[in-house]
C-alpha cells in the first residue's frame, strides 16, 4: 500500500496563488480609488449630494432620448446597441468627445457645468442629441 499522507505543499507551489488575489486586491482597490470621489466627483457646495446616472441608448442610427435634462454632477453613459460603431461629441471648451463606442460597448461623462450641449456622432453627423444640465 501507498502511504497517503496528505502532502503539505511547499512555498512554490501557492506562489501563484498568493501572487493572483494580491493582485486581485490591488486591482479592486485601484478601481475603487479611479471610480470614487477622490478622482471624478468632487462637488461644489451648491451641488445636491446625490448625484444621478442617465443613460443615452444609441440604437437605429440614433441617439435616444433626442433630449436629457440633468444636473450638474451627474453622469451621462451613451450605450451603444447598433451595430456600428458612434461617438458622441459636444464641441466646446466644456464640451465632451467619447472616441469610438464600440458595437455592445459604453462610455459615460460626469457633467459639471451648467449649460446646453448638443452632441453628434462624428461618423453618422445626421445622428444628433442635446444635454441639457441645470443647477
Amino acid at each position: 500500500m501507498k502511504n497517503l499522507q496528505k502532502r503539505r505543499p511547499g512555498l512554490h507551489e501557492c506562489q501563484p496563488l498568493r501572487w493572483g488575489a494580491t493582485l486581485l486586491a490591488f486591482m479592486m482597490g485601484a478601481a475603487t480609488v479611479v471610480g470614487g470621489s477622490a478622482v471624478n466627483n468632487a462637488r461644489s457646495a451648491d451641488q445636491s449630494e446625490a448625484s444621478q446616472s442617465h443613460t443615452i441608448t444609441i440604437a437605429g442610427m440614433a441617439f435616444s432620448p433626442l433630449q436629457l435634462h440633468v444636473h450638474a454632477g451627474d453622469t451621462v453613459v451613451f450605450q451603444n446597441k447598433d451595430i456600428f460603431p458612434h461617438t458622441a461629441t459636444a464641441p466646446g471648451p466644456q464640451g465632451f468627445d467619447s472616441s469610438v463606442i464600440k458595437p455592445g460597448g459604453t462610455w459615460s461623462t460626469t457633467l459639471k457645468h451648467v449649460g446646453d450641449f448638443r452632441f453628434a456622432c462624428q461618423f453618422h453627423p445626421e445622428m444628433k442629441g442635446e444635454i441639457v444640465v441645470e443647477k
